[in-house]
């Protein structure tokens, strides 16, 4: 799931409570994987999802434009002419002491477009080497490109 590295840091650091998407997930996601793009390259953590909402685009930035740490041109200029948005509502995060690359967690090395489904283990295997957060048998796992 792209996320461009200036809106990937506030979330690294806390201050990002969302974040905005364009397009519904198939599954809602319980946790997401956070890679940063170029020029980092690699999985720099990942965080809980609290709350997954779809809504009119003015809507969204009514009500989290606060805490999505993004200027009103730039969310405009991201949803477009889209009438409709996702938010996922950022809970715990945990932060990477050194970066993965992809290719050192089995997945291809490639990062996807928007977003894809990870098996949990990738993300017991992440966990294992930040902080523990135990991951349930049943959670959906979105790996997100920063």
């Amino acid at each position: 799931m792209p996320i461009q590295p200036q809106y990937a840091n506030p979330i690294i650091e806390g201050r990002k409570k969302v974040e905005f998407r364009k397009t519904r997930f198939r599954t809602p996601p319980s946790h997401v994987v956070v890679y940063a793009s170029s020029p980092v390259k690699c999985v720099v953590g990942y965080f809980e999802v609290t709350h997954v909402e779809t809504a009119a685009v003015d809507a969204l930035w009514e009500k989290y434009a606060a805490v999505g740490c993004i200027g009103e041109d730039d969310f405009v200029a991201y949803y477009g002419q889209r009438d409709e948005g996702v938010v996922l509502g950022v809970g715990e995060v945990v932060v990477l002491a050194e970066p993965i690359p992809l290719e050192d967690l089995g997945l291809n090395g490639r990062p996807p477009q928007s977003f894809c489904y990870v098996d949990r283990s990738v993300l017991n295997v992440i966990a294992g080497l930040g902080d523990v957060l135990r991951v349930a048998d049943d959670a959906t796992v979105a790996a997100v490109v920063a």
